[in-house]
This record gives C-alpha cells, structure tokens and sequence, in this order.
C-alpha cells in the first residue's frame, strides 16, 4: 500500500512538473510573424467575383500597412498576457491564454477585446521556437508566433 501511494506521489510529482516546464516555456515575447500575401489569396479564393475585384483593388494597401505593423505577445505567469501592436499607432491589450492537457495553448481572443489575432479563441502548438496556430486540426503555416530570446 505504501509503495503505491509513493508511485501515485511520483506520477503526479512528474506530472506536474511537465506541465510546469512546458507552460513556464513559452513565457516571454512572441513576434506574430504573418504571411498576408498567402492569407489575402487563400481568402481571396473563397469571394465571389465582384467581391474578388473589389478586394483586389485593397490588396495592395493591406500588404503594404502590414509590412510596417509589428505585433507581439507577451504571455506572462497566472494565464495572463499582452497582446501588443506596435505600427503607425501603438496598441496594448490584457488577454489570457490556457496551456491544455494535450500540450496546446488557447489564446483567448473574445468578442470583447478590441484588437485579435484570429476571428474566435485561437488554438496553438508549440513547435521550438514556434507557436503554430491550429484550425481544425491543420496547421495553419501562415500565422506563427516566433519566440524572442
């Protein structure tokens, strides 16, 4: 009885300790590296054609803004991190993020928050030194957070 109630202490000692070091992990600065030119095609191809040719038209100033917009995520102890846009104006914003059993991190992007990063709560996986974002299932190679040591 004793022996298995110092294996249990180990499992759960082991366990926590694993869950320790990977969320302490990805503490720190994160640069969101995007891909637009790929993410305005993969979108592009979902628009009817008058909605294509008026997109078009924007593409060009949507790539040119985010060639000078810069933005980070600072993820912080207790679940809570910035989410910092840094371009023409600099933008700061609270958010909270969750390390999960099955090791990905959700990044909350509610409704309420006025800057976001995806269009709903955001699922990753870290990869190295690279958080890719997970939408159903696939990664999504076009929006990765880049650690800065």
């Amino acid at each position: 009885m004793k022996n298995k109630i110092l294996v249990l202490f180990l499992t759960l000692n082991i366990f926590f300790a694993f869950t320790q070091e990977n969320s302490e992990s990805i503490l720190g600065k994160w640069k969101i590296d995007l891909n637009i030119e790929k993410i305005l095609e993969d979108n592009m191809n979902k628009l009817e054609t008058h909605e294509k040719m008026v997109a078009s038209l924007s593409s060009g100033l949507i790539i040119d803004f985010f060639k000078d917009l810069e933005m980070y995520i600072l993820f912080m102890n207790e679940n809570k991190a910035i989410f910092i846009i840094d371009s023409y104006i600099y933008e700061e914003q609270e958010i909270t993020w969750e390390y999960t059993k099955n090791g990905e991190i959700i990044i909350d992007d509610s409704i309420e928050n006025k800057i976001k990063i995806t269009s709903e709560n955001s699922v990753w996986k870290v990869f190295d030194d690279e958080m890719k974002l997970i939408e159903d299932g696939v990664i999504n190679d076009n929006i990765i957070l880049k650690k800065i040591p």
